[in-house]
């Protein structure tokens, strides 16, 4: 629980802009979840996904997209909600930054998302697509952000 809390704070920041609270953050989950590096639980995609979005951020998109995968490979296994919902978080970040896999991964958890009744998640996807196809992103709103901290 300790490992994702720090991961969503992280997260929040990193969506307000303040990249070096969310470094912070990752480094506190990462200490924390260092004896648990094979484990996956509850919470942990939030870290996964501040560690992503950190990795975009540098420029760093083969180890963004090496993150995810590995990610996904151990949420799929234990926590199908969790892995959907952490491609439904940099999915944006990731085509952005050039990444040819993420579309792919997108529809895959968004048909995951409405077959196991992940209501929240599916709406999420197709509230993403929706905006894709307007240009605009599909990213946590600074109001929302900001309610986290």
């Amino acid at each position: 629980m300790e490992i994702g809390s720090h991961g969503g704070r992280g997260l929040a920041h990193f969506a307000l802009g303040r990249p070096n609270e969310a470094r912070e953050c990752l480094a506190a989950a990462t200490r924390r979840a260092e004896s648990h590096s094979n484990w996956w639980f509850q919470g942990r995609e939030l870290a996964a996904a501040l560690q992503i979005r950190l990795q975009l951020a540098d420029g760093y998109r083969a180890d963004a997209e090496a993150a995810l995968l590995d990610s996904l490979a151990a949420a799929d296994l234990h926590d199908p909600c969790g892995a959907a919902w952490l491609v439904a978080e940099v999915w944006d970040a990731m085509r952005d930054a050039g990444s040819q896999q993420v579309a792919g991964l997108a529809a895959r958890y968004a048909s995951v998302a409405r077959s196991r009744g992940f209501r929240a998640l599916a709406t999420r996807f197709e509230s993403a697509a929706g905006t894709q196809s307007k240009g605009l992103p599909p990213s946590i709103s600074m109001s929302h952000a900001s309610l986290l901290l």
